[in-house]
Formats: structure tokens, C-alpha cells, sequence
């Protein structure tokens, strides 16, 4: 299609994907470009569709490019019953003398040099893109807390968390991040941090959580904050454009190892299952002590393996236990960081893959974790959207109801002047699918969570089966896990 033809929509799109960039002056529209973008057949198509082109601008947007493929995956497979699913909420509780104009400087700085915490997704054209908004001051609201009594202070630090926690996001008008500043004591203050997933994934939450440490320290001195500019989701989306694999190999790799797949895993309920889950769900937290962290590293490494490899076999197995089934396909995510100028990249990434643990095949569970180990690399050499496999995958969904999460990315230890800081993952009471399950490394500890889908499942059901993972995990470094028992 010529430039001409396209909408102004898309056309503001296109522009961005050649490199310009449009600005409005006064009633005229300027541009700053590469050599040789600008074409005559572009300038004709910029002079057609001026005023429609200033008016995209005038409403905030800075510019336009084609989604990522992740972003792509959210927008199609949006969680509808539940939205705020795909919310990320985190909890700052800062000890000492908190800078406040410091503080709303890093979060505004944050926004600027992120454009994922200020992108709103359009679809025009029939196609997906994200409209990058121009930066501005974060709306950042304080509320004093002291003047209550402790009981009531922490209780209503608690209904903020859960009613932000909840609130689901508009992608067309953009994903966030939302904050509040509640001043619970003299020297303590809770800052709640609340973005959608399509902003950022673990990998990113940690490039994330480093800059803005950077920039409060920055503002609070006076100094310059030293961070190099990141690359951003749009140039991301185009590399995507640019080196996209969906090769027969990769096809090939999946269509054997899937082939036969159960896709369905009849875990025992406490409800009938019905057509589509509603998206309503909880979460089981739990934790790991040291010495079983200890126990399950060294096992891995005595048989040659992986920590992720072990718990991730553990739970294959106690599912396996549960549904009475020998072969099962669970997905597992992949931060998916494909080259060096992605890693301070912050948006959304992952791609999950489906994992098959084909427990009645393993001669002992040290072989079942070879193989999780084994199968999780060539799954990760032959990455691709679920739903690009699924669409050649006669039985496949485009979203595996049950899965498992060993993020190995995740960093949360960071360091503000003349403060400690603790930072905690706010639980969202919705369900991806019928049963999620993860485990994290912290400290000297594993903590854990088990998410479900209250459609079909009581939390009695889920923490009985946390339960029995750990006291298989135990059974794992023990040497005393049975394959058939």
C-alpha cells in the first residue's frame, strides 16, 4: 500500500518504524530523521495527513511503533474476567529520613527513561502499537498515616495495597505504573508501586529497581545519575521485525517432542469444572528453610544438575502423584533475553514454553531431572510464541492451564542513602489458570507460591499439596523419592 493510502493511524506508526521522529511547532509539523528516510513519497503522504498528524501529537503522544511479540501475546490472550491478573504490584517500606522531592524526581525520572511506564497500545489499521506518551512529572499522592492508632495505621496500609493491587489497568490509556506514598510512622514510609505485566517482566523488574535506586540517589545529592540510555520496546519490536525465526526446524522440534501430548492435566477438584474459568483465584505463599535451599543445591549438584531442574521435576512428579497421569505438558517461562543491548531493556520479553515431563518414562528421579534439565535447554534453543506452536499442534491451547516458575532474574536487593528498604511482591487474588506454582530463591531461603483458580479448588485443597511438595523435596535430597510412589 502506498503511504499515501494509510490512515494517519497507521501512518504515524510507519514513520516511526523508518527511523522519524514527528514534533509539532506551532500549526507545522517538523521531523528529525536519518539521511535518506525522508522520501519524497513520504513528504507527500505527511503534507496529506498534517492536521490528522498534529492532533495524534497534541494528545500527548511522542511516537509510535509495532508491538513486540509479547506484547502482541497480552493484547490478543487478555484476560477479560479478570484483568487485574496481569497486574505487578510491589510494596517499598523505606526506615530512615526519606526524601520525598527525591523521591517523586527518581519515579518521574523512572517514567522518562522507560517509555514501557508511559506507552498506551491502539489497535488502527487492523494492527497493534504502542503510542509512546511524552514524559511528564509523576502524579505521586502522600497521605499521613500517623495520627491513627497503630492498629488502624497498618490496617489501612493493608486496604490501599489490596484496592491498588486490584484495580485493573486500561491498556489504551496506558498501563501505569500507579503510586501512593502513606507515611505510616516518623521514620517509616510505604510506597505502593502497581504496573501491568505488559510493562515489564521479571528481568526487567530488576533493571527497573536498580535505576530507580540511581536516580534517588542522583536527586537526593545533586549528582548526575551515570545510567546510559537503555534501548527501548520499539527499537525491540523492530529487531523483532527484523530477525524473526519461525523456522521449520523449530517447528519440527516441537511437533516431535509435543506429539501424543496430554494437554489437560486432571488434577482432582473440589468443583466441577466449568467451560472457562471466570479468572477468580488466590494465592498459597509459603516458604523453604535454609537448610532444605542447602539440601536441594547440593543434591543438584551431586547428580549433575540444577536447582531449577530438581524443583521443577518435584512438581512435575507431585502432579503426576495427584492426577494419577504419567505424561503431563506444563509451562514454564523463559526470560528470552536475546542479545546484550536487551539487557537494560524494560518491558515484557518471556515467552513460555510448554514443558513435557513424561514421569512413567524416568528410571528414578535424578533421571526425571536430567531430562527436565536437558529439555528446558532445547526448549529454550527453539523458543516460540505458545501460540504459534499451538497453531500447528492439533489438541494445543494458546495457554497452558498449569505451570511452574524458577525465576533465576529477579533481584531485589538494592540500596537507598540513609535508608533501609524492603521490597515485597503484593499477591493478586486472580488466576492465570487452573494451577500455578513457583519457587524463588531469596536470601538463604526458597519462598514460594502456589496461585489457583477458586472456580475449582478451596485453599484447604492448595495448601495440603504445598504440603506434600515440600515433603517430596524432602523425599528428593533425601535420596528416598519414588518415581511409582
Amino acid at each position: 500500500m502506498e503511504l499515501q493510502d494509510l490512515d494517519p493511524d497507521a501512518l504515524f506508526g510507519r514513520v516511526t518504524e523508518l527511523g522519524v521522529l514527528l514534533r509539532a511547532e506551532g500549526d507545522g509539523l517538523c521531523y528529525d530523521a536519518p539521511e535518506g528516510a525522508v522520501t519524497p513519497e513520504l513528504l507527500a503522504a505527511l503534507r496529506k495527513h498534517q492536521a490528522s498528524l498534529l492532533s495524534i501529537l497534541g494528545a500527548g503522544v511522542e511516537r509510535r511503533g509495532p508491538v513486540t511479540l509479547q506484547q502482541g501475546r497480552y493484547l490478543e490472550f487478555r484476560h477479560d474476567g479478570a484483568p487485574e491478573i496481569d497486574n505487578v504490584a510491589m510494596r517499598f517500606t523505606f526506615r530512615g529520613a526519606l526524601n520525598v522531592t527525591a523521591l517523586r524526581a527518581a519515579l518521574s525520572g523512572l517514567e522518562a527513561r522507560h517509555e514501557s511506564l508511559r506507552t498506551r497500545y491502539v489497535l488502527a489499521d487492523g494492527q497493534w502499537w504502542q503510542e509512546v506518551l511524552r514524559a511528564r512529572p509523576v502524579d505521586l499522592p502522600v497521605r499521613d498515616l500517623t495520627t491513627l492508632p497503630r492498629d488502624a495505621r497498618e490496617a489501612e496500609i493493608e486496604r490501599t495495597s489490596a484496592r491498588l493491587t486490584t484495580t485493573p489497568f486500561d491498556l489504551s490509556a496506558g498501563p501505569g505504573p500507579v503510586f501512593r506514598l502513606l507515611r505510616a510512622e516518623d521514620m517509616r514510609w510505604v510506597l505502593l508501586f502497581v504496573m501491568h505485566h505488559v510493562c515489564c517482566d521479571g528481568w526487567g523488574l530488576t533493571v527497573m529497581l536498580k535505576d530507580f535506586a540511581a536516580l534517588y540517589a542522583a536527586a537526593a545529592s545533586g549528582r548526575p545519575d551515570g545510567l546510559q540510555p537503555p534501548t527501548q520496546p520499539i527499537e525491540y519490536a523492530l529487531w523483532q521485525r527484523e530477525n524473526r525465526v519461525t523456522d521449520e526446524r523449530r517447528l519440527a522440534y516441537w511437533a516431535g517432542q509435543l506429539k501424543g501430548a496430554p494437554f489437560r492435566i486432571d488434577l482432582p477438584t473440589d468443583r466441577p469444572r466449568s467451560a472457562e474459568l471466570s479468572g477468580r483465584g488466590d494465592i498459597v505463599l509459603f516458604g523453604m528453610p535454609a537448610q532444605l535451599r542447602r539440601q536441594i543445591e547440593a543434591y543438584a549438584l551431586r547428580h549433575g544438575t540444577t536447582p531449577y531442574a530438581v524443583t521443577t521435576a518435584a512438581f512435575g512428579l507431585l502432579l503426576s502423584r495427584l492426577s494419577g497421569q504419567p505424561d503431563l505438558v506444563i509451562s514454564v517461562p523463559c526470560a528470552n533475553r536475546e542479545r546484550r543491548a536487551h539487557e537494560n531493556l524494560v518491558t515484557v520479553t518471556g515467552m513460555a514454553f510448554g514443558l513435557r515431563i513424561r514421569v512413567g518414562e524416568a528410571e528414578s528421579f535424578a533421571a526425571l531431572a536430567e531430562t527436565v534439565a536437558r529439555d528446558t535447554v532445547d526448549a529454550i534453543s527453539n523458543i516460540m510464541l505458545m501460540s504459534e506452536v499451538a497453531a500447528r499442534q492439533a489438541g494445543m491451547p494458546n495457554v497452558l492451564e498449569f505451570g511452574f516458575n524458577y525465576p533465576n532474574t529477579v533481584e531485589t536487593e538494592v540500596e537507598f542513602p540513609g535508608m533501609t528498604v524492603g521490597i515485597e511482591d503484593l499477591a493478586v487474588p486472580a488466576a492465570a489458570g487452573e494451577f500455578y506454582a513457583g519457587v524463588l530463591a531469596t536470601g538463604d531461603v526458597l519462598s514460594g507460591y502456589a496461585e489457583y483458580s477458586t472456580d475449582l479448588f478451596d485453599r484447604e485443597t492448595v495448601e495440603q499439596w504445598v504440603d506434600a511438595y515440600r515433603d517430596l523435596l524432602c523425599e528428593v535430597v533425601e535420596e528416598r523419592a519414588s518415581i511409582g510412589g
